[in-house]
């Protein structure tokens, strides 16, 4: 409330505020304030004249909060607004659409889609190799990508590291799951080692 009565006239900074906000009650393990401060961000936004860019980021958050709060669909319903905002305003060579393909993986894994994971984890990588050095990012994606190819039963390949000429940002020894184990469970394995 006192946002919106001190930021009211200042939209931006306001969202900025509120995203930030959402963003540390999220890493606080509070995820549904988290989610209210980041649908706010998102609807100020929203209606802000040239914040294509901001909205994106912002969205992204949004879904990631949504996954993390165990609500797939909410969180896989704004990716796809987020993916049309960025195809609306011309940002899908970006590190923020790189971001978006990376979440959208995450909630396919999530959902057992390992395939369609495995296809957004490859192009967000890629991107992220073509815009720019990102080692965070890149690591995450390769770190979640070698989920999808262990799921996939590609295990020599979800060994290999990058194709990049960067060398692999981390080397973590992994206990390998019973084969029998479904996608579900082999990513529940991989979040307790």
């Amino acid at each position: 409330e006192s946002v919106e009565r001190e930021l009211g006239n200042q939209p931006r900074l306001r969202a900025q505020l509120l995203q930030t906000l959402g963003l540390a009650y999220v890493r606080n393990g509070k995820v549904k304030p988290g989610i209210r401060y980041l649908r706010d961000a998102v609807g100020t936004l929203s209606q802000t004249d040239d914040a294509g860019r901001e909205t994106l980021i912002a969205m992204i958050s949004l879904s990631m909060a949504l996954r993390l709060g165990g609500d797939l669909h909410s969180a896989r319903e704004m990716l796809i607004d987020a993916d049309a905002l960025a195809k609306r305003h011309g940002l899908q060579q970006s590190p923020e659409y790189a971001k978006l393909l990376l979440n959208r993986g995450r909630v396919e894994l999530h959902e057992s889609r390992v395939l369609a994971a495995r296809a957004d984890l490859e192009k967000s990588l890629q991107l992220y190799q073509v815009v720019g050095t990102r080692r965070i990012e890149i690591g995450e994606v390769l770190g979640d990508l070698s989920l999808a190819l262990l799921w996939s039963d590609e295990i020599p390949q979800a060994d290999q590291p990058s194709s990049s000429e960067e060398p692999p940002v981390a080397s973590i020894p992994i206990n390998m799951p019973s084969p029998k184990a479904t996608p579900t469970a082999r990513y529940g394995f991989s979040r307790l080692g």
